[in-house]
Order: structure tokens, then sequence, then C-alpha cells
């Protein structure tokens, strides 16, 4: 992953994948040089880049200082599919950070995503990248849903 020109941007971009990402795994995940957004152009304090996967595929990446908000925005003219996947497989994002994907990767539509009743989407994006159900999905059961310590002992 490097830097792009900015002039081999040549199409619109769409938002392809929304994330969420503490800022020290954004800093070792794109590490690419970044800009500083007009404060007028962003709804918060934001850094972006044009960037180029190592596929040759292009993507724009703004990321959202106060909320810890990824959003990954694609060439118009580009794969979504592909370029999504590849953005997963080069960087290791875990994709259960991912809140939202444009619906050309979703066959019902775009959605939050629900760790509590996992779509077959994310399923097919963890497998297509070789990533598993990570620890973090356990974390974020709610209490309910636990299995409860039982402190009563046998009579």
């Amino acid at each position: 992953m490097r830097n792009a020109s900015p002039d081999a941007l040549r199409s619109d971009i769409r938002p392809a994948l929304v994330a969420h990402l503490g800022a020290a795994e954004f800093e070792n995940v794109f590490r690419v040089d970044f800009q500083d957004l007009d404060p007028f152009d962003a709804a918060e304090p934001s850094r972006a880049a044009l960037v180029r996967l190592d596929s040759g595929k292009l993507i724009v990446v703004e990321y959202g200082l106060s909320t810890s908000t990824l959003t990954v925005s694609v060439p118009e003219d580009a794969d979504v599919n592909e370029t999504v996947c590849d953005l997963l497989q080069e960087t290791g994002i875990d994709t259960d950070t991912i809140d939202w994907l444009v619906d050309e990767i979703l066959p019902e539509g775009p959605f939050l995503y629900d760790n509590n009743s996992p779509s077959t989407t994310m399923m097919e994006l963890r497998r297509r990248t070789g990533q598993r159900r990570g620890a973090r999905e356990s974390d974020q059961r709610s209490a309910s849903q636990q299995m409860p310590l039982t402190t009563s002992r046998k009579p």
C-alpha cells in the first residue's frame, strides 16, 4: 500500500465500507501520509488519503479523529467486491469492526452489522479474506447471552 498521486483518480468516488478503528490500530494499518481535511468538508476533524493498494486498486481513506470512524470509498468504475476484499486481505482489518458495507456487496442491501446476528455476507467476507470470528465479537455479547456463574452448592 502506498499513497497515490491525485491525478490517478479519474472518476467520482462512492463509500464502500465504514468501520471503527482505534487511533493506534488505524496508524498501524494505514502506513501512508494523510492530509487534514478542511473543517467545512467533514462532519468532524478528519484526515484523508488517496491510497493505491498492492493489487493496484485505488481507495480513498477518510478517518474521523473524534469518532474513530474509518470510511473507505472506491472509484465508481471499480469493482467494489474485489476492492473491499483486497483491502481486507492487505490490511488485516477485522471484519468485526465493520459497521456498514455498500449494497453491491450485500444481496439484501446496506445494513448496520449486529454482532448478535451475523449476516451471511459478513461470514462470506471472512471466508474470502481468511478471517475467523474474533474475540471482539464474544466480548460484545450482552450479559443475558453469557453463561451465568453459579454460586449455589449441591445439598
